[in-house]
């Protein structure tokens, strides 16, 4: 099977057409096509821990974080422990994986980033400055 109809075998394009054909007919059911995927990418990117994290650094509950964050967590340990009269919390997130997830938006069909056709030939110059905010002015 080809990648495109015009790479099969003329006898072969039913075969592609069905195929086609379903895909949509799944993508419009589940509501899951490529809009969707970059969209959640891009929620996933713009992830930040700030929004489960109380100003005292304590974890929000979890009730209270947003959905982006319920929803894309790869794993939650939580475990009580106990000290005589002490009683301790200790709660484990496995976080997404930024660079997994920034590798996958580059790749998207719609985006592409790592095609080098993409890429310019000339390198980019990039300016930095460092400051230093404990210098005296």
């Amino acid at each position: 099977m080809g990648k495109n109809r015009d790479a099969c075998k003329p006898s072969m394009r039913h075969v592609w057409d069905a195929i086609q054909k379903a895909k949509a007919e799944r993508s419009k059911r589940t509501q899951v096509d490529a809009d969707y995927v970059l969209n959640r990418l891009h929620e996933i990117d713009q992830l930040d821990v700030l929004d489960i994290l109380n100003d005292d650094g304590s974890m929000k509950p979890i009730k209270d974080w947003p959905k982006s964050w319920r929803t894309s967590i790869n794993g939650l340990d939580v475990q009580t422990m106990m000290s005589g009269d002490t009683e301790a919390v200790m709660k484990k997130i496995k976080w997404p994986d930024k660079a997994k997830n920034l590798d996958l938006l580059g790749r998207h069909v719609s985006v592409n980033a790592w095609n080098p056709e993409n890429s310019s030939a000339e390198p980019t110059a990039i300016n930095i400055e460092v400051v230093n905010p404990h210098a005296e002015s």
